[in-house]
């Protein structure tokens, strides 16, 4: 999947012209150094315009930038929304994804961040609502910001890391329908926050289960009943929701527990307001991925979990029985070889020191960074090598990603401070205030 990004604006001293005024029109090509570039540009990308190289010929086949402000409008209106970050990471990924050991421990972070704050975390009574106040306090959780104000996005992406090109990313609410704008009290919300409860070996014997299902629609309540060996998971997980809503929900799917989700808090804080704040909650997609040896380790687990049962059984219950000493001979044979080979995977595992390895693939397949829909739309490219075809056509559902190049980052954070967009604004706490007015004066 190819990435466009847009890393110029361009300026015609007339909009929206028509094809025989083309030669007659100025025009100039600049990258993105200032507010108003950066502007231009989210405007660009929402009337499907793209900038691909400073080339003569641009002219002849592009529309110059055809702003309408009836569309522009109806788009604004779906719903778009913004994320910066200081610096491109190879995948969009919430932030516990991105260290095995944070994945792992999930479950601890958050039950220490909720004994530790007691009295800021329990006065909001909606869970995914603390999970996005523990995001935005820096923990690491599996949910994602983003903002409806593409000013604080830009100040996300030029704020840090002065020696690193920042990005701006785009997101349209108007996507497929299971990715739509959903509250906190929404059912596929509500499960997937409910993860954060489980251990990290019970999200993968749950993942593990759950992949088997070709009908990811059937209800959880069904499923219940014919699978007795998660059935201690599934009451974990109904015990969490039935102390966060009151109730246990009749219609939860199987597939409310994968994908992700666009979310507005219900009950937010200053900071979230200010930042104009949502956030995109993902599900068990990322525990496959990120540590596929794990479920390796789960089977084997599983396996001798199995085997240690038959061998109870034949104790209890052929002991009377001749012969059952062969089998029980056997049986010890099995589980010792398999009590074998999984130690020797751990020793391996840790003489290698691939237990603190970043992890790969992570969400890969729900990355949300698509801003466009995903089906075939034409673009036009200058094509070198043929001047003869001066419109190649080339197709993709490219990522729409805003580049702001180190050099500028200084005179756009100057210019976000004349229009009030700065650490004291974005973050009201007291810490970054005197942080900020430390700042001023550097």
């Amino acid at each position: 999947m190819n990435k466009i990004y847009v890393d110029k604006v361009y300026y015609s001293e007339k909009e929206n012209i028509d094809s025989d005024e083309y030669d007659r029109i100025s025009y100039t090509i600049r990258e993105i150094q200032s507010v108003s570039d950066y502007l231009r540009a989210v405007e660009s990308i929402l009337s499907n315009y793209y900038i691909c190289g400073d080339f003569s010929p641009i002219k002849r086949f592009e529309n110059l930038f055809s702003l309408r402000e009836d569309k522009l409008k109806s788009i604004m209106l779906e719903g778009v929304f913004f994320r910066g970050q200081s610096e491109e990471f190879e995948f969009i990924i919430p932030s516990i994804f991105r260290d095995i050991k944070h994945i792992e421990n999930e479950h601890e972070l958050i039950k220490e961040a909720k004994i530790s704050y007691p009295l800021e975390i329990q006065k909001i009574k909606n869970q995914s609502d603390k999970l996005a106040l523990m995001q935005h306090y820096g923990l690491p959780t599996r949910i994602l910001d983003i903002t409806a104000n593409a000013l604080v996005a830009l100040y996300f992406a030029v704020s840090e890391n002065e020696d690193k090109d920042g990005v701006v990313y785009l997101f349209n609410k108007k996507r497929k329908k299971e990715e739509e704008i959903l509250t906190s009290k929404s059912i596929p919300v509500i499960i997937k926050t409910v993860l954060t409860n489980l251990t990290y070996k019970e999200k993968l014997l749950l993942d593990l289960t759950f992949r088997k299902i070709k009908n990811k629609e059937i209800l959880l309540s069904s499923f219940r009943k014919v699978n007795y060996r998660i059935l201690p998971i599934i009451e974990k997980i109904y015990d969490a929701i039935k102390m966060d809503i009151g109730f246990i929900p009749t219609n939860i799917k199987i597939s409310d527990f994968y994908g992700l989700n666009f979310v507005t808090p219900l009950e937010v804080d200053e900071r979230i307001i200010r930042q104009n704040a949502m956030f995109m909650i993902f599900g068990l997609d990322g525990i496959y991925n990120s540590h596929k040896e794990g479920l390796k380790q789960l089977k084997l687990d599983s396996e001798l979990i199995e085997k240690r049962e038959i061998l109870e059984n034949y104790y209890e219950e052929k002991m009377k029985e001749e012969g059952y000493g062969i089998e029980i001979y056997n049986l010890t044979e099995e589980i010792k070889k398999l009590e074998l080979k999984l130690w020797k995977k751990n020793k391996e595992k840790v003489l290698k020191n691939e237990i603190n390895e970043q992890v790969f693939d992570v969400m890969l397949a729900y990355a949300p960074e698509y801003f466009l829909p995903k089906k075939e739309k034409e673009w036009a490219f200058y094509d070198k090598s043929n001047e003869d075809d001066k419109t190649r056509k080339q197709t993709h559902d490219g990522k729409a990603i805003i580049l702001l190049k180190s050099k500028y980052k200084d005179r756009i954070k100057n210019e976000l401070e004349l229009i009030g967009i700065t650490r004291k604004s974005i973050y009201p706490d007291m810490q970054n205030k005197l942080q900020y007015i430390k700042e001023k004066y550097l």
